[in-house]
């Protein structure tokens, strides 16, 4: 088989244009020298594209986060990103075993999430709670996962963490039930049907701010992202600043009481306990929280 190399290629050439052949055979001669130098410059292309190096970014696979580590990144635009996709999902129905588009489980919604930005999680919520970097309740930060026991089952939920206040209070996105599909709760600790387990950081970011929320009801400390919330432009290296302690506190109503009583109680009128509390009759219920502005 004849090797076409720079030799080879030279000595065709020239025996070409050596010879007195008729001008039919002269222009059989250029096609040669055109179809020889198009399979030159394929093999200048082909050892091109053969020397660019292989990608050497990071590939978030399942087994990367089981090593007990998050995943490093030097800009928290992934986090908020990640937050504002799981947003666009809620008020999706809950279904078991479902993992999105449109209907979801707990953990079928966190790895859905996460997986839209080429991070692969666990699928159970038991799985889930193994893998990232395991973090106390004094250090979340939005972005972390939160995992709860449900029933005997000693992890059998699992949400999003969206904002993280001075007191480690948190408000998460998740998959709740059938009744309520992908909703926004507030955990205050020891104030919560289901018992607080723990958490995981699948991303460690360092510059992780809150995002400011608004209750909408006591009874179901159901919160909602504020629309307004204006967000610093990226250049900026802005310092976290604490925020001041809550200028309120919870009275727990006791049996027999009502609104006038604790009004009275604390030298306010029924309409305040009302407007600070979302209620919409003078209803209360024993063991129910109120919220009581100093």
């Amino acid at each position: 088989m004849l090797k076409w190399d720079f030799p080879t290629i030279f000595r065709f050439f020239r025996m070409m244009n050596n010879s007195n052949q008729s001008s039919t055979f002269a222009a059989q001669n250029n096609i040669m020298r055109i179809i020889i130098i198009s399979l030159l410059l394929l093999s200048f292309s082909v050892t091109l594209f053969s020397q660019v190096p292989e990608n050497n970014g990071r590939n978030n696979t399942l087994e990367d986060l089981k090593t007990g580590a998050a995943i490093e990144v030097q800009s928290c635009n992934l986090i908020d990103s990640i937050i504002d996709f799981a947003m666009t999902k809620k008020g999706c129905p809950y279904q078991y075993a479902h993992a999105g588009p449109q209907s979801f489980d707990c953990s079928g919604f966190t790895s859905y999430v996460f997986k839209h930005f080429g991070i692969t999680l666990a699928r159970s919520s038991k799985d889930q709670y193994t893998i990232g970097q395991k973090i106390k309740n004094d250090e979340l930060r939005k972005g972390d996962l939160v995992f709860f026991s449900r029933g005997k089952q000693y992890v059998g939920h699992v949400g999003l963490v969206v904002s993280v206040d001075s007191l480690h209070n948190f408000t998460f996105i998740h998959a709740s039930t059938y009744r309520t599909g992908v909703r926004i709760d507030h955990y205050v600790k020891g104030s919560s049907r289901r018992a607080f387990v723990g958490a995981r950081r699948i991303i460690d970011c360092e510059e992780v701010g809150g995002i400011p929320i608004v209750a909408n009801s006591a009874d179901t400390l159901v919160l909602e992202v504020r629309t307004d919330t204006i967000i610093s432009p990226p250049t900026a290296v802005v310092k976290p600043i604490t925020p001041a302690p809550p200028s309120f506190f919870y009275h727990k109503i006791k049996k027999g009481e009502t609104l006038s009583h604790i009004a009275a109680k604390y030298h306010t009128t029924v309409a305040k306990l009302k407007k600070w509390n979302h209620l919409r009759s003078d209803f209360i219920r024993e063991g129910q929280k109120l919220k009581i502005y100093k």
